[in-house]
C-alpha cells in the first residue's frame, strides 16, 4: 500500500488506484455439473462497482456473471459443464469496467460427474461409544484421490447440523472409514411425544447420516439416506434409607417416545435397560407406591368399622356415672378426707426433697448424740 506525507498546512491532491487484490476459487476441484463459489476481493474501486466474472475449461469461455462490488468483495457461482474429464482445468477472468481492471485465478483441476452410491452403516442403530463403519461407492473420482466422508445429524427442517469430517482415500472406486459414535448433547434437551403432540408433531430419536466432500463440493447430502438412528441406555438403582439395595421390586419406565418397559430389579436392587429411546424418561415402582399410599390413607371402611367397635367397647367395658347424691359425705368425712390428703401431700412433697437412697452417707456426723436428741439432718 502506498504511502502519502503532508504538511498539517498543507494541500495535496492525492490519487487512489484502484485494484484487484485477489482472485480464487473457494474449491480445491472442479467437479462435471456442479458450481463452484468464486471470490474477488478489491480496492479502491468504489461502492457499487460494476464486474464481470468468466469461468472457463481450458481457457474457453463455459460461464459469465455481471454484477457489482459492495465492500471491495465479490462472490459468484460459476457452472461447471457436463462433460469435463480428468485432466482438464477450470479458471475465471475478473474485469472491472469502470476502473481498467482485470485479472485471472489460478486454475483447479476438473473431474468428470462424482455419484455416491450404496452408502452404509455397519449397523442401524447405535450406543454412545459404538465403532462403526461408513462404506459407500463414488464414481467419477481416480482411485487414490483424498475425500471427506462427512456426519450430519439430520434435522426434519432439512437444517442438518454438521458434526465431523472424517478423512478418507478412494480405492477402486469405493471408500472406507470408521468412527466411534458419540451423542455430546444433553438427552433432557430432547422433545418428547407428549411435548411434540400440541404442537401436531411425533417424537423421532436423533439420526444421523453422512455425504462425501470432494475439493470442497459435496455429493449425497441432497439424499440424507441411510440415517443412522441413536439408541440409549439407563440403570436403575434402588436404596432404602439405610443405602441398603431393594432387591426384586417391579419397575415401569416411560420413555421419550410415549412407551412403557416393565421389568424387575435383580438380587441387588440394580437393571440395566438398553436400547431406549433418547430424552427424558419418568421411573415408577408400582408395589413401592402401593405400600406407601395403604400406610398413610388407610382404607376408609376398614377406618369407619375400626372407629365403631372401639366406640362400642366403651359402651360395654366402662361403668356408667355415679348420682350425685351418692358422692355426698357429711362435714367431718369429708374434713378427715381432707387433712389425711393434704399430709399424704407433705410427706410426698418430703421424700421427692430428700430421697434416701440419694443421702451422702460418707458425710454423715459422727460420734455420741445426747440421749433423748433427735437426729441431725446432716443437710441442714
Amino acid at each position: 500500500m502506498s504511502q502519502h506525507t503532508v504538511g498539517a498546512d498543507e494541500e495535496a491532491t492525492i490519487e487512489l488506484t484502484p485494484s484487484i487484490i485477489s482472485c480464487y476459487p473457494m474449491s480445491a476441484m472442479a467437479p462435471a455439473e456442479s458450481e463452484i463459489e468464486c471470490q474477488v476481493l478489491t480496492a479502491m474501486v468504489g461502492q457499487g462497482a460494476r464486474i464481470r466474472v468468466t469461468g472457463k475449461i481450458n481457457g474457453s469461455r463455459c460461464s459469465t456473471v455481471n454484477g457489482r462490488i459492495y465492500g471491495n468483495l465479490f462472490s459468484a457461482q460459476i457452472a461447471i459443464p457436463e462433460d469435463v474429464e480428468f485432466g482438464d482445468e477450470f479458471t475465471f477472468d475478473v474485469e472491472l469496467p469502470g476502473n481498467d481492471c482485470d485479472d485471472e485465478s489460478t486454475p483447479i483441476p476438473c473431474t468428470p460427474a462424482v455419484t455416491v452410491s450404496n452408502r452404509r452403516w455397519s449397523q442401524e442403530t447405535a450406543r454412545r461409544g459404538d465403532l462403526l463403519t461408513l462404506t459407500g461407492d463414488v464414481a467419477g473420482l481416480r482411485t487414490g484421490m483424498d475425500v471427506e466422508i462427512v456426519i450430519y445429524e439430520y434435522d426434519t427442517d432439512e437444517l442438518h447440523d454438521e458434526l465431523i469430517a472424517l478423512p478418507a482415500r478412494i480405492d477402486d472406486g469405493s471408500f472406507e472409514v470408521s468412527w466411534e459414535f458419540d451423542y455430546v448433547e444433553e438427552t433432557d434437551r430432547i422433545h418428547t411425544e407428549e411435548q411434540l403432540s400440541e404442537a401436531g408433531r411425533n417424537y423421532s430419536p436423533p439420526e444421523f447420516f453422512f455425504a462425501v466432500r470432494v475439493g470442497g463440493v459435496e455429493f449425497g447430502s441432497e439424499q440424507p439416506e441411510p440415517r443412522l438412528e441413536f439408541q440409549d441406555w439407563i440403570e436403575l438403582a434402588l436404596r432404602d434409607g439405610a443405602n441398603l439395595p431393594i432387591p426384586g421390586q417391579a419397575y415401569r419406565i416411560t420413555t421419550a417416545d410415549g412407551n412403557v418397559i416393565e421389568g424387575e430389579l435383580d438380587d441387588q436392587g440394580l437393571a440395566v435397560v438398553e436400547d431406549i429411546p433418547p430424552g427424558p424418561y419418568g421411573v415408577e415402582y408400582p408395589d413401592l407406591i402401593d405400600e406407601v399410599e395403604f400406610d398413610e390413607e388407610p382404607d376408609e371402611e376398614s377406618s369407619e368399622s375400626s372407629t365403631d367397635e372401639q366406640s362400642n367397647d366403651q359402651s360395654e367395658d366402662e361403668a356408667p356415672p355415679a348420682e350425685e347424691d351418692d358422692l355426698d359425705l357429711d362435714d367431718e368425712d369429708e374434713a378427715e378426707a381432707e387433712d389425711v390428703s393434704d399430709d399424704d401431700e407433705e410427706d410426698e412433697d418430703d421424700d421427692s426433697e430428700f430421697p434416701l437412697d440419694e443421702l451422702p452417707l460418707d458425710d454423715l456426723p459422727t460420734g455420741d448424740l445426747p440421749s433423748g436428741s433427735p437426729p441431725q439432718n446432716p443437710l441442714g
